[in-house]
């Protein structure tokens, strides 16, 4: 059962992926577990939502039209307000030198498609939890 938008007291996070039903998928899944899900297909807006949204979290397609989510994260990071949000990466890219290349670029982490919604509702509380453990020298 979907958890009504005015009673949603989780973070929020915005979704990019230019797959339709991708997006209406997390943006389920994600409201359903209490999140606020912010959804775009289009990733030249990522990071004003980033920003605009206050976001806790971004979670990026890797292949994309325009803009991929290497480039999505590279701007986000160049850029003092937004450069502390974590990302995670969701691709249909399996090879192993994807995921070395998301770590490297500073992602937090990675979540291949096709994925269930335990494994990236447990993936989302992972990265969140552990940012709300760092202290700010970290």
């Amino acid at each position: 059962m979907r958890v009504p938008e005015s009673k949603r007291q989780g973070p929020t996070i915005v979704v990019v992926d230019d797959e339709i039903r991708m997006c209406s998928l997390v943006e389920s899944i994600l409201a359903d577990a209490g999140y606020n899900p912010v959804v775009t297909s289009d990733p030249r807006v990522a990071l004003e939502l980033v920003r605009r949204e206050n976001a806790a979290l971004l979670l990026v397609d890797i292949s994309m039209p325009h803009m991929d989510g290497y480039a999505v994260m590279d701007a986000l990071r160049s850029d003092p307000v937004t450069s502390a949000c974590p990302v995670i990466f969701m691709t249909g890219h399996l090879a192993f030198t994807e995921r070395v290349q998301a770590f490297r670029r500073g992602a937090r982490d990675y979540v291949a498609k096709p994925f269930t919604a335990e494994k990236l509702l447990a993936k989302i509380a992972r990265v969140l939890d552990d940012g709300q453990t760092r202290s700010p020298a970290s």
